[in-house]
């Protein structure tokens, strides 16, 4: 649905679990178009706060479709989780949290959350919209590959910085046993 108005040239700017909705058969709707949009110049700062994407909150930086799938990711992530990513105690430190962009692992906050489905929220959710699937489209073919037991091709860039950030101490630890002279040079 969203991906039929980005067909025709509209972002939906305010996605968020109260504007989709399911009819009688289930099917998702999508409501309140009003801050909706075809100019990639306006709409920044406007919308509910957690699900902002980095680019709106930045004049400078274009809005387009990949807005809508940044919105769509922190939706997924929240029904995985039953947490915002970024929801903190003041819009100063969710602003600085949805820019920095690093929220926690979702299966850190909700430990059986499916690695597969994680990988999706995580991609959909790239800081940089280059980054993030260039389509809720793809978005959509990514969970129904999931759906089909087939293996998932989202690979976020929050797993490396997730990765590097828990061997960074190690990593010290072995420069300072080689200034203790603890280990060879070779061992580190």
């Amino acid at each position: 649905l969203i991906h039929r108005a980005h067909e025709l040239g509209l972002q939906h700017r305010d996605l968020k679990p109260s504007n989709i909705m399911l009819d009688a058969q289930l099917r998702p709707r999508i409501l309140d178009f009003g801050l909706a949009s075809r100019d990639p110049d306006t709409g920044h700062g406007i919308g509910t706060l957690p699900y902002l994407a980095p680019e709106q909150l930045d004049p400078s930086r274009p809005i387009d479709a990949r807005t809508d799938v940044y919105a769509l990711g922190v939706v997924l992530y929240e029904l995985l989780c039953g947490a915002r990513p970024f929801d903190h105690d003041t819009d100063d430190r969710t602003l600085a949290a949805i820019r920095d962009g690093r929220p926690r692992l979702p299966v850190e906050v909700q430990p059986d959350v499916p690695e597969p489905l994680q990988a999706i929220a995580l991609k959909a959710m790239e800081t940089d919209p280059q980054r993030r699937y260039a389509s809720a489209r793809e978005m959509a073919i990514e969970l129904q590959r999931y759906l089909d037991g087939r293996p998932v091709l989202a690979r976020p860039s929050l797993y490396a910085t997730a990765l590097g950030r828990r061997l960074h101490p190690h990593l010290e630890q072995f420069d300072e046993w080689l200034r203790l002279k603890l280990i060879y040079p070779e061992e580190a």
